[in-house]
């Protein structure tokens, strides 16, 4: 299967850009309120008259009426610096998270969620995937993040997950995972940690990446123009059904403006037009955002980072043929943190603090992810638990990286 050369590798906290305006409102128009569905949860999705979770049925949430759940300060975008961590692989799977779950079908031709659906027997990959939203992130995950002293989430979200007014269907993708989103908004919100909702997938796949939903050297999000609307449509749809318990959204993760002149054209167009559609869908109350994520790891070397079935550019094992440049071993770099030395530990606390410190220069940042099942370099949780990221994100052993007073390495 063609893929496009790709590095997924950490930088500097991608800048925060918020949009926002409440100024024109009422402090009553701008309180943060919650939907009657935003109640929903896997044992009772929809709690009103409204869908039963199929991407085929009526969204209407059957009530305007404003539900009661747990107060929350409101942020002070601007002021306060945001402090966050991404569930990533939950609601959009990525092999080289959880590659566990594409080794147990078997298959070395399901490489993503859109093949997952269209290559497995689709009760069985329900079964699979219901299992894992139930299991991946629990409400002791929101605890612990709020205990680390984060204070927002980030949460994927593919296209076909959000229940649409239409029949359009959403085949291969296996939709059912919406209540658990609504209950993870409702978790964040009981542990005082406010949200980031992004859109990781969109229809055609707005990147050629796994981490999209499909992983096709042929994305054609950018080429077909009823793809584009459907995603604003969709991004219309999560601010009026779920934009109650949500602070900020972001309308699409890493457009591959790279890939051409139109596609570049296309991804101006679209975050103006998606900028006005949630503005209308949401009102000035909801914040969007562009850009943002980062990681301490510093190589490519997790297993299937690159894709499943590929391998790292640092070891040579990325498409290797005669010439290919071999940085060193991947051992010791990636997977287990128990076979972690203490130089490289000290280099990965390092780093976390640097990049934390060019972050809250700016607005703050969101670090990539809260967990993996075999790539700690990766993971918050590992971080917090080895000692390269500290319990409180305030606490420095390494000062003055940023103004050349300490080596990194």
């Amino acid at each position: 299967m063609g893929v496009f050369p790709r590095l997924r590798l950490p930088i500097a906290p991608f800048l925060l850009i918020l949009l926002f305006s409440c100024h024109s409102f009422a402090r009553q128009q701008c309180r943060l309120q919650a939907p009657q569905s935003a109640f929903a949860s896997p044992n009772d999705p929809f709690p009103s008259s409204g869908p039963s979770g199929s991407n085929t049925t009526n969204n209407d949430t059957g009530s305007n009426e404003t539900a009661t759940t747990p107060a929350i300060t409101q942020f002070a975008y601007g002021t306060d610096k945001i402090r966050g961590v991404n569930l990533g692989g939950w609601f959009v799977l990525e092999p080289w998270i959880t590659p566990s779950i594409f080794e147990n079908t078997g298959n070395d031709d399901i490489v993503d969620e859109f093949t997952f659906g269209q290559l497995l027997n689709s009760t069985y990959a329900r079964e699979v995937l219901q299992q894992h939203w139930e299991t991946w992130i629990t409400e002791d995950d929101f605890k612990a993040i709020k205990a680390a002293g984060l204070n927002h989430v980030r949460i994927p979200l593919g296209y076909w997950s959000v229940p649409m007014n239409d029949s359009d269907s959403v085949s291969p993708y296996i939709p059912g995972a919406w209540p658990y989103f609504l209950q993870a908004l409702n978790w964040a919100r009981e542990n005082s940690l406010h949200i980031i909702v992004d859109l990781h997938g969109a229809p055609g796949s707005q990147n050629g990446y796994d981490n999209s939903g499909q992983r096709t050297s042929n994305p054609t999000w950018a080429t077909n123009d009823e793809n584009v609307n459907r995603t604003i449509e969709i991004l219309s749809s999560i601010a009026e059904n779920a934009g109650g318990l949500i602070d900020i959204l972001e309308l699409l993760n890493e457009a591959a403006g790279f890939m051409s002149n139109q596609w570049a054209s296309t991804i101006r167009q679209f975050w103006k037009d998606g900028y006005s559609a949630v503005r209308e869908a949401a009102g000035p109350p909801m914040k969007i955002m562009i850009v943002g994520e980062w990681s301490t790891a510093n190589t490519d070397c997790a297993k299937w980072l690159n894709g499943r079935g590929i391998g790292s550019r640092w070891d040579g094992t990325w498409f290797p043929q005669q010439g290919t440049p071999v940085l060193g071993s991947c051992a010791g770099l990636t997977g287990d943190s128990e076979n972690f030395s203490s130089n490289y530990k000290t280099f990965l606390r390092k780093y976390w603090e640097v990049q934390v410190d060019i972050g809250e220069s700016v607005q703050g940042w969101v670090y990539w992810a809260w967990k993996t099942e075999s790539a700690d370099e990766w993971s918050y949780q590992k971080g917090l638990a080895g000692g390269w990221i500290p319990q409180d994100p305030a606490e420095r052993l390494y000062p003055g990286l940023c103004n050349n007073t300490t080596n990194l390495a």
